[in-house]
């Protein structure tokens, strides 16, 4: 097999399971002998890693491939890889394209074998390869806006402010953080959610060949993040969990640092006393809740099992053993059958978080929530994250005050 020429894209960096995809996906290329390049109009294929967690990266999907399409040689191809390829198949009909599922790696060695076969390429991500493929790139660049207004606002006053902002800012994107891939898929059934569709039941990784991975790619100056689709779910179906993961992690390792991804809420009410320990035993800087809703009936018509009440009761103990880790969490506002009420208790429940930040309800194809009767209006849906994001101002500005003590 000659040579090829290859270009690597992503229509969500942000995402941590996709940017260490795209980092498996340059790695397998390398060791194969192809060659990477920054110039789509010379590659002999184009390859874009897809999300297909809302509608706005389907839309962008389509949109990459037309920009590809138009610039590409005349016999370059281009390939869709990853979770939109079996969420809606439907928006790649008609395009002159080579769909690649998450699964379907067998079908890039068809095209690119050489020496080694996709499946056994690590899901790491580590400093050099992520400056190769972020490029000039600023990943959560909305963080830099919309909830930090208040702060920006007082930054020329203090310099306490605005040494504690860069900090807080460095933790919410991936400028000090290695990943490592610790499981795919979920356990879960949630109506709004089209992961399990794209990526199937919850797939482990073993606890010897992740601790391997963080060997390869370990610095004592960078954080280790556990990338997954659900990270509080590790493990369940190879009889461990989370927990043993980390506390081994750190046994082999206790001189890195560790940060999460999407940590259940479920498995923090479940297992509240064990995360309460984990966390006064080990320190994190960032960890990742989505909580989704603070009310209870929302919560129950998401089909996500738990009481959110009951989670940010632990959440609370967790942040007096655990102070300076920053606990994030997603909201999705306007939730079909969401009347006011619910509103106001999300409202309560953001104050329990230190980033809390809103999404307004979009219904993905193939998910339960999306053949509903009824849909929430879209202005007043606008409206709920308008004032979701004010209060959030204020919370995050609090945050940063409390980090001068």
């Amino acid at each position: 097999m000659k040579q090829l020429t290859v270009y690597i894209d992503s229509t969500h960096w942000e995402c941590l399971p996709n940017l260490v995809g795209c980092s498996q996906l340059y790695h397998y290329f390398i060791e194969n002998g192809h060659r990477i390049t920054n110039n789509p109009a010379k590659a002999d294929y184009i390859i874009i890693n897809t999300c297909g967690y809302h509608k706005k990266y389907e839309k962008k999907t389509v949109d990459f491939y037309q920009k590809y399409y138009k610039i590409k040689k005349k016999s370059g191809k281009i390939i869709i890889y990853g979770c939109i390829v079996n969420i809606n198949k439907q928006i790649l009909a008609g395009l002159d394209t080579y769909p690649v599922e998450i699964d379907e790696g067998h079908k890039l060695d068809k095209l690119f074998y050489k020496k080694i076969n996709f499946e056994r390429i690590n899901p790491i991500c580590d400093d050099e390869t992520k400056r190769i493929l972020l490029k000039n790139i600023e990943t959560h660049v909305f963080l830099k806006k919309y909830p930090f207004i208040l702060t920006i606002i007082l930054i020329p006053f203090s310099k306490k402010i605005r040494e504690i902002y860069k900090k807080i800012i460095t933790e919410l994107t991936h400028t000090d953080r290695m990943f490592v891939l610790i499981s795919k898929g979920c356990i879960g059934k949630c109506n709004y959610c089209a992961i399990k569709k794209a990526k199937g039941n919850l797939k482990s990784r073993k606890i010897k060949d992740i601790i391997n991975d963080i060997k390869s790619i370990k610095n004592p100056s960078k954080t280790i993040f556990l990338a997954a689709d659900d990270c509080g779910c590790y493990g369940a179906d190879i009889q461990s969990s989370l927990i043993e993961l980390v506390y081994k992690i750190n046994n082999k390792y206790p001189d890195i640092s560790i940060d999460l991804n999407y940590l259940n809420p479920k498995m923090i009410q479940d297992n509240s006393k064990k995360y309460i320990k984990l966390f006064s035993d080990i320190s994190f800087k960032y960890v990742i809740i989505p909580i989704q809703s603070g009310s209870k009936k929302i919560i129950d018509k998401m089909n996500r099992d738990y009481d959110p009440y009951k989670v940010v009761k632990t959440v609370d103990q967790i942040k007096k053993v655990s102070p300076k880790t920053i606990f994030y969490s997603h909201f999705i506002l306007n939730y079909p059958g969401e009347k006011l009420l619910d509103f106001i208790e999300t409202i309560i429940t953001t104050f329990h978080f230190d980033i809390p930040l809103p999404f307004i309800y979009c219904p993905m194809k193939g998910t339960v929530s999306a053949s509903t009767k009824k849909e929430e209006s879209r202005t007043f849906g606008i409206l709920k994250w308008f004032i979701f994001m004010f209060i959030t101002n204020f919370i995050i500005l609090f945050k940063i005050i409390k980090y001068q003590k």
